[in-house]
């Protein structure tokens, strides 16, 4: 009666059937608040013992309160926050989709389900799996689950989500800035390499990220970019800009010395005349890209 005169289930604990139109006379002064309220009590155990009855009530959309909801067992320990949002609204690698593939939902059904339970709290982690839905995210900037999921206050989640798949970007390169910022000296050039290759990396992915405020982006690309020119450099300190004349100055001074090796070899092998020593002289230097070689124009070209 009270779905067909307001059309909705949110029914307050306080309410009583009123002894007017449109209301039946019948149910005048029963307390249909209290009746709900405790059947909202009993949600857990309505979705473990009588699933069919829950059914009927979703049918008019009979809303739950997960907070309300009784342990089916007293002595369980209290839900946390965390666990009460999974229960009500589902994963957040789900909930929070906005446009869902098509097929995916048949494609989760058919490989499913990932985790054997029937504990009907539990029904989100029964279909959830990251691996369905990580190309959609990536496509919408996100690089670092779990440190999304942390932001949004699934820290659990968070960790289970690092234990099975690593950590994420921002974890990486936390740790690799870390070890720059330590003072530990790399030598020799094929480590120096691997470094740059795993900043290199870095930038790029964070080039499309969405995962935190694009001040915070640029922020870490642009400390990013000055650890990649120390490293070319060999010098601590120093602006982005500054780095850059110091490995520009650098790249020249070797190019030279390169070059004035090479002439001096082939002057003594017969093969350099007057006329290629003044070629090499007026050789123009600038022709080499610090930014294009090290990737630190890939962000700027992306977001343009």
């Amino acid at each position: 009666a009270y779905y067909l005169v307001r059309g909705d289930m949110f029914v307050h604990a306080d309410f009583v059937m009123p002894n007017e139109d449109p209301w039946p006379r019948a149910l005048a002064g029963y307390e249909i608040g209290l009746a709900v309220k405790r059947l909202r009590e009993l949600q857990n155990f309505m979705e473990a013992y009588h699933t069919e009855k829950v059914g009927l009530l979703r049918m008019i959309d009979f809303v739950w309160f997960p907070t309300l909801a009784l342990p089916i067992d007293p002595n369980e320990p209290e839900m946390t926050d965390e666990m009460l949002k999974l229960s009500a609204f589902g994963h957040p690698d789900y909930a929070k989709m906005i446009d869902i593939p098509m097929g995916l939902p048949d494609k989760i059904i058919a490989d499913g389900p990932f985790v054997d339970t029937d504990d009907p709290k539990l029904w989100w982690r029964k279909w959830h799996n990251w691996d369905h839905v990580a190309d959609y995210w990536y496509e919408n900037g996100r690089r670092d689950n779990a440190f999304v999921l942390r932001g949004m206050g699934y820290p659990q989640m968070a960790d289970e989500h690092e234990e099975k798949y690593g950590p994420g970007l921002f974890t990486q390169i936390e740790e690799t800035l870390d070890i720059l910022e330590s003072g530990k000296k790399i030598s020799s050039a094929t480590e120096k390499e691997e470094v740059l290759e795993k900043l290199k990396y870095y930038r790029g992915e964070l080039a499309g990220c969405t995962d935190t405020h694009p001040q915070d982006i640029e922020k870490l690309v642009e400390e990013i970019d000055i650890h990649m020119l120390q490293l070319v450099t060999g010098k601590k300190g120093g602006s982005v800009e500054e780095q850059f004349e110091a490995a520009a100055l650098a790249y020249e001074e070797e190019e030279v010395e390169d070059e004035g090796e090479d002439y001096e070899e082939e002057e003594v092998n017969g093969a350099a005349d007057e006329e290629d020593y003044e070629d090499y002289e007026d050789e123009d230097e600038d022709d080499y890209d610090f930014e294009e070689e090290l990737g630190l124009d890939s962000t700027e070209e992306q977001e343009a």
